[in-house]
């Protein structure tokens, strides 16, 4: 598998991607590390992992968002309006599971992955994972705290 150039890039092209997915969706979406419906689930800043075993060589970056804007009742169609956003830019897309709680996963044709999961409530998230590349010093701004549409 190919790998980017170094930890800042990849997390700056994960970003790209988490913003051109917003653009195909409706204008009152948007992203968060934490969701006011969900106030005991806020998620991390994002985690760099090494791609084996050890803690040499190449790493990736994952990161995951609550997609603000949706309610249980609108969760399935919201769903649908993602994965058509991604079939739209000609990401490779597949689905998990049909039924609640659904996920649905494509990967870009740089090789990052993004994913979205449903809740067992309703809520929806999405997690993005950057393709390998070679740990540098300067390792990578964080990515933002939240992501407006754009």
């Amino acid at each position: 598998m190919p790998t980017a150039i170094s930890e800042a890039i990849a997390r700056q092209q994960l970003h790209q991607y988490f913003v051109e997915t917003l653009r195909r969706l409706p204008r009152e979406l948007s992203l968060s590390r934490s969701n006011p419906a969900v106030p005991r689930a806020d998620f991390t800043t994002g985690i760099t992992l090494p791609c084996d075993d050890g803690d040499a060589g190449p790493k990736y970056f994952d990161i995951r968002y609550w997609l603000i804007g949706v309610t249980p009742a609108t969760s399935d169609a919201h769903f649908d309006l993602v994965v058509t956003a991604w079939a739209s830019m000609r990401w490779p897309t597949g689905t998990d599971r049909a039924a609640r709680p659904r996920a649905a996963f494509c990967r870009t044709p740089d090789h990052y992955g993004l994913t979205i999961q449903q809740s067992v409530d309703g809520h929806l998230s999405l997690s993005g994972s950057t393709p390998p590349f070679l740990t540098d010093a300067t390792g990578g701004d964080p990515l933002p705290t939240s992501i407006a549409h754009p």
